[in-house]
């Protein structure tokens, strides 16, 4: 730790760092080494003034003590003086050198000591050159001749002073500073001086290296930079500008030497504006520029950066050019080239404001378009709606605008406020029509309907105007036009609601079944029929023709089907665990749900959950279902006669016409449609049909039961021509299970209500 302090104490006073100045026009090196001359020199006045003046005090010699005594006072305010006055420091000290040299030379008697006195003043002009320079260092030199000169001729000056001050160490004395001086004092300050010249050369090299630094970034930055520089003064004048704004500005380097004006080179720029753009002619070619200006480290210079922004520039007006085609991509349709849906929505919507009275929205369909899709391929519908656009533009009511809604639709508008002369217009139209148009030769045939919407009363809006003309269009038949009628609307949205409530009904279990007894001519109980019945919480009893139908168009008859089958099963196995005398209960299938690849497995899952034999399954199929019928349809018939199911045909001859289909299909009993039952006793066409119906059946070996039996020669008739199952109001309406519970209790049962009443020309049962 000492020896830290030691060497800090030193650097400090001694001035041994150069990091720090401590003169404002003198180096520290050259403080330094004044320091280290007096600081030595007085190390050994005070040993001097010490030791001589105890031999001085004793042998009463006060001068010896004033003169020691002076040197060292003198010493002292040199040192206190050497940082802030150095130069009167330097100055003194080679002044103390002289007067110590003339002392030696007055006061010695020995010669041979005198001499030391006259090498000491030898060493003024190597002090006067480390401390203040050449030409000191050689004003001493010439001065130094004279104690030379004084030596050569032997002049003895310490007979001039008859005092003999000699002391009997003034021989050490003397070799001592002379020793000191020599040995210590003009080596370390030599030494500080040479330190210091290693130092700067070091400084030197590191200058130069940031010199050569900032030149190779000056080239890398400026002169060979690909981007464009170009420098002026404070007048303005170009001083320099690197081969890439030459290049660029088609400047010659002989106008860039500081003689000619930033303005009058490069007239269209605008010099007072921070940055901004102007057009240059380069290479014969028209160029856009942008500039910048920016301010240099030294006052009043500038540098002007330059780019070529032409390829920006033309890039932007490409996007903006293809901006506005994809926004005009957006409003058309792309096969067409006529406005989308939403774009015609808009239009519509300002054609509208504009016109108070009232406009009309027609859209045209393809009728065929399915087809010729599929002969001529998708393409052929954007031809034919482009033909139909071109044929409709040159009738006499020319349209306010048009565009494809649909891949088989348009949409057109029309100044007409009236819907009767709109509707008359458009029908005329669709007649005379004969859109027509050649594909590889051949003529092909487009049909046409259309519907029509009135912005005035048939929307609040141009997109519900727009959706009622589209639904009026899907009313309309070929060649014709249909008026949106908002009853017709209103009877499609109830018919949506009910979807939606029945999906919920089935989901929460609102539906249940009633049973409606079948018999046989005795009146005894043959079998039931199960039918769906609703009670809905928000519509109340819904009828069976109005869901059925909607479940079978919104297709979710499946669930209604599968929702029946497994009640029946549940209902049987309640029975059957009840001891009483089960009878075939029949089922209702659609052609939905014959042709779902799992009903089969569904079926007889369902019936080995409730350990149900197939032969209380008696299955009805519609008519209609079987003319209908596929592969898989077949498949599934089958596979449930082979399993033991009862197949019926429900309805028949409401709508089947080819008889010999039947063969088809393993078929075990026919029901009558009620409309060839109803007047079967008063007109004889209807009982011709029937025994036509039943001498088929019997020859195919398949059983008949006529439906909408409710009057005694209805079943007079019936048993004449030889049909013995009956189901209708006659004999039973349909009744919930506990109701016909009376009835499966003993194995001849008969209706309770036919038992004991005599048949007369009345219902039997009132409905």
């Amino acid at each position: 730790m000492l020896n830290s302090f030691l060497k800090s104490w030193i650097s400090k006073h001694l001035l041994l760092s150069d990091v720090k100045k401590v003169h404002s026009t003198v180096d520290n090196w050259r403080v330094s080494a004044l320091r280290i001359i007096l600081v030595s020199g007085l190390i050994l006045c005070s040993l001097i003034f010490i030791d001589s003046s105890i031999d001085a005090y004793q042998l009463n010699l006060t001068h010896i003590i004033l003169i020691v005594s002076s040197f060292y006072a003198a010493m002292i305010v040199l040192l206190r003086c050497s940082r802030r006055y150095f130069y009167a420091s330097s100055y003194g000290l080679l002044t103390l050198i002289l007067a110590a040299c003339i002392c030696i030379n007055l006061f010695v008697r020995d010669h041979t000591l005198v001499y030391l006195g006259d090498i000491f003043l030898y060493s003024l002009p190597v002090v006067g050159l480390l401390l203040l320079g050449v030409r000191v260092a050689m004003g001493l030199m010439i001065v130094n001749f004279i104690p030379f000169y004084l030596v050569i001729s032997e002049t003895v000056y310490f007979e001039l002073i008859e005092l003999d001050i000699m002391l009997e160490r003034t021989p050490i004395y003397l070799h001592g500073l002379v020793f000191l001086f020599f040995n210590f004092c003009i080596p370390l300050s030599a030494a500080r001086a040479i330190s210091a010249a290693n130092n700067l050369s070091k400084q030197q090299k590191k200058t130069n290296q940031a010199l050569r630094l900032h030149h190779d970034m000056y080239r890398s930055l400026f002169v060979d930079s690909a981007v464009s520089h170009l420098i002026i003064n404070q007048s303005q004048l170009v001083i320099d500008a690197n081969a890439s704004a030459r290049q660029l500005l088609q400047i010659p380097a002989y106008k860039c030497d500081g003689k000619l004006r930033l303005s009058e080179l490069l007239p269209a720029l605008k010099i007072e504006q921070a940055c901004g753009v102007f057009h240059v002619d380069s290479n014969g070619q028209n160029r856009i520029v942008r500039f910048s200006q920016k301010a240099m480290v030294s006052k009043g210079y500038k540098v002007f950066t330059f780019v070529d922004v032409s390829a920006e520039v033309g890039l932007r007006k490409e996007l903006q050019v293809s901006q506005r085609n994809s926004e005009k991509i957006k409003r058309l349709d792309a096969a067409t080239g006529l406005l989308n849906r939403a774009s015609f929505e808009r239009k519509l919507e300002q054609l509208i404001a504009a016109h108070r009275y009232g406009l009309s929205v027609a859209v045209i369909e393809v009728c065929n378009a399915q087809y010729l899709k599929q002969k001529y391929g998708a393409d052929v519908l954007a031809i034919a709606i482009k033909k139909a656009v071109g044929d409709i533009a040159i009738t006499p009511l020319k349209p306010l605008t048009c565009a494809t809604i649909d891949e088989r639709q348009i949409a057109i508008v029309y100044a007409e406020p009236l819907a009767d002369r709109a509707l008359r217009m458009l029908e005329a139209v669709m007649t005379i029509n004969k859109t027509q148009f050649q594909i590889d030769g051949k003529w092909v045939n487009v049909e046409l309907k259309s519907g029509l919407a009135m912005t005035s009363a048939h929307g609040q809006n141009a997109a519900e105007t727009l959706n009622n003309a589209v639904y009026a269009t899907g009313l309309a038949s070929a060649r014709h036009a249909t008026l949106f009628d908002p009853s017709h609307m209103q009877r499609f949205i109830e018919r949506q609601e009910i979807a939606e409530l029945l999906i919920e009904a089935i989901r929460n279990d609102e539906l249940h079944v009633m049973y409606q007894a079948k018999v046989d001519s005795d009146s005894k109980l043959i079998g039931f029929e199960a039918l769906s019945r609703w009670d809905s919480p928000v519509l109340g009893s819904v009828p069976p023709s109005e869901f059925v139908s909607v479940a079978e168009s919104r297709n979710i008859i499946n669930e209604l089907t599968r929702e029946l089958v497994r009640s029946v099963c549940a209902q049987i196995r309640t029975w059957l665990d009840a001891d009483l005398h089960v009878v075939p209960i029949a089922v209702n299938l659609s052609a939905i749900d014959l042709e779902k690849s799992d009903f089969v497995v569904f079926i007889l899952e369902t019936l080995s959950a409730y350990k149900v034999k197939p032969k209380y399954i008696e299955l009805e199929l519609t008519e209609s279902a079987l003319g209908r019928s596929s592969s898989q349809m077949k498949e599934t018939i089958t596979t449930l006669s082979d399993w033991g199911f009862m197949i019926t045909i429900d309805d028949f001859g409401s709508g089947y016409s080819n008889l010999s289909r039947l063969l088809e299909f393993p078929v075990d009993r026919l029901k009558i449609d009620r409309q060839f039952v109803t007047r079967i006793h008063e007109d004889p066409k209807q009982s011709q049909i029937v025994e036509m119906i039943l001498a088929m059946c019997k020859t195919t070996g398949i059983e008949s039961l006529a439906e909408g039996t409710e009057i005694q020669a209805q079943v007079d008739e019936l048993k004449r021509l030889g049909c013995y199952q009956y189901q209708g109001f006659g004999f039973a309406k349909p009744e919930r299970p506990e109701f016909v519970v009376q009835w499966l209790r003993k194995p001849s049962a008969l209706l309770p209500m036919n038992a004991v009443r005599p048949i007369r020309q009345s219902p039997l049962v009132p409905s």
